[in-house]
């Protein structure tokens, strides 16, 4: 079963406390009550991702560790393959010669969710297999740092930019590494549309679509997209968003289980 991670704006997460896997974002973290909706979820066993960002990683440990996060996803530059590997390398060593950074983590035993980038199809797999070899040396080198398996995400925003053909291309090349290193797969900012890579069985994606459907009203009747994490729902919008949320779960639920 695939789970739904809703991309919720601060004073709405009440409205997807049904779901069991969150999205929870660095940049938010300096607040108490963001924090503690999330220690909250933890508590009840629920899977918390933490996206870093373009957050110093020292402080997003220091925020996974209040959130009891089981999740951490390394900064990445969308559509830059060199810039992505070398904030990879730049967080995994400093978790390594950061004593209270790895002292943390030793304590907390996330996983790690790296996002290959690239401009084109084979600069997302050279940048997939350069991650690959990254994870695996930090590994070999620091155990403690990376006890468990590897997530991979990919971004709709690089899906929607590839051919019929380019997509099967990725599908195999996750479906390699499922195989070969015990992957995870996560879709990042899902759209909720159809997709060659829909039928893919990712373990997780997260997506604002439940919050842009029910405010595509407003949308239309502006004629420009709404800043979700900015505007203030109504209590209908609310329900939408709830009913939308419950409504993509089940679709979800009808995707396999990633299986090796």
């Amino acid at each position: 079963m695939t789970m739904l991670a809703t991309i919720t704006p601060p004073r709405y997460l009440y409205l997807t406390t049904k779901q069991l896997v969150h999205w929870a974002n660095a940049h938010y973290a300096d607040n108490p009550s963001y924090v503690r909706f999330f220690q909250e979820q933890s508590d009840l066993g629920k899977f918390i991702i933490l996206d870093s960002g373009k957050i110093p990683i020292a402080h997003v440990v220091h925020y996974a560790d209040m959130m009891s996060v089981k999740e951490i996803v390394v900064s990445y530059e969308p559509f830059n393959k060199t810039e992505t590997v070398a904030r990879a390398t730049e967080t995994f060593l400093l978790c390594a010669v950061q004593r209270e950074t790895y002292q943390t983590l030793q304590g907390l035993r996330p996983s790690f969710m790296l996002v290959p980038q690239g401009v084109t199809p084979y600069d997302w797999l050279r940048c997939a297999h350069e991650l690959i070899s990254l994870f695996l040396k930090i590994r070999t080198s620091y155990p403690v740092l990376v006890p468990k398996e590897l997530t991979l995400g990919l971004t709709q925003e690089f899906v929607d930019r590839l051919t019929k053909d380019e997509c099967a291309l990725v599908i195999s090349s996750l479906t390699h590494f499922r195989r070969a290193y015990r992957t995870n797969a996560h879709l990042l900012n899902w759209a909720g549309s159809s997709s060659p890579l829909e039928n893919y069985p990712f373990r997780s994606v997260s997506s604002t679509y439940p919050f842009d459907l029910a405010m595509r009203s407003l949308a239309v009747e502006q004629r420009k997209p709404v800043d979700i994490m900015q505007r203030t729902l109504t209590l209908s919008e609310q329900d939408a968003v709830r009913s939308y949320v419950t409504l993509f779960n089940k679709k979800l639920k009808n995707l396999h289980p990633i299986t090796a």
